[in-house]
Parts: C-alpha cells; structure tokens; sequence
C-alpha cells in the first residue's frame, strides 16, 4: 500500500524503518494552533495552561478578572503574570482583561 511500499519501490532500509501514526482530533488542534497565532497578532494576552488545575499564568504582566459561569467575579489580579486559582471549583469560567476582551478558561482537577 502507499503507506507501506514493499522494499523493491523504496529500498530495503526505509521499508523497515518506516513509522505511522494517527492524530486524534486534528481539527481541533489545527484549530487551536491558528486561534493561538491569531491572538497574537491582535495583541491578546494568552493565558495558559487551558485546562488548569492550580494557577493561570499570562504571557505579559496584565490586570483581570475571573467570572464563574454564573456570572460572580471570583478573583482580580493587577499588574500580575499569575493567578493562583487552586481553592475555585471545578468548571468553566471567564478571565476578563481591562479592554473588556475574554477568554474562557477551564479548572479541571
């Protein structure tokens, strides 16, 4: 087959030294790849890891605030790098930055 030619198309070494693989859910991280650039070139502050389970770090020093999905701001942070988000329940929640911009975040333990 075209994944695997025989060792007369190819050559004896490569045929033996050949690796597949499979990607589950390439959609998904094609898709988180172009949205990670896209933030950045419309100077969004990524916020990581996503999901989390103890803090949020941002890559620039910023000032925000973490919405439960209720809509109750749960933490604020000025001039920080870290939120320290270990004591919050599970769920999704929304980091709101002073330009009013949001990014949804999950804490997963």
């Amino acid at each position: 087959n075209s994944q695997h030619p025989d060792a007369d198309a190819i050559g004896d070494a490569a045929a033996r030294n050949s690796l597949t693989f499979s990607i589950s859910n390439l959609k998904q991280v094609i898709s988180s790849i172009t949205q990670d650039d896209a933030d950045e070139s419309r100077g969004e502050v990524r916020v990581y890891p996503n999901p989390t389970s103890n803090e949020l770090h941002f890559q620039h020093t910023t000032s925000a605030a973490l919405y439960a999905s209720t809509g109750e701001r749960v933490r604020v942070i000025r001039d920080a790098s870290v939120m320290n988000i270990s004591d919050l329940a599970n769920g999704v929640y929304y980091v709101m930055f002073d330009d009013r911009s949001t990014q949804q975040v999950v804490i997963q333990r």
